[in-house]
């Protein structure tokens, strides 16, 4: 059985990567999205059962349909998640 606040971390997340790395991010209750400067580029941080929060890096064709994605990493921890979303982000500029 799932906790029902386990979506509390998406919210918080997001408000620390705009507090701290001003990135903007959109927090739904069990992923975080995160726009990349790269046209079509977003980052999607996800808490899965098996692997912890793993961060997939999505990309989409000219009409927006999902064309990609790619795991990046998994088993982040979740104070390592900002860090690494800015480090990731930051990379784009």
């Amino acid at each position: 059985m799932t906790d029902s606040c386990s979506h509390d971390w998406a919210k918080a997340l997001e408000d620390e990567l705009d507090e701290q790395y001003d990135i903007a991010a959109n927090a739904g209750r069990n992923v975080v999205e995160v726009e990349l400067p790269a046209t079509r580029h977003w980052l999607e941080i996800a808490l899965t059962n098996v692997y912890g929060f793993v961060i997939t890096l999505n990309i989409a064709d000219e009409t927006g349909g999902l064309m990609k994605d790619i795991d990046l990493y998994s088993c982040v921890k979740r104070e390592d998640l900002a860090d690494t979303v800015h480090s990731l982000y930051t990379s784009y500029e």
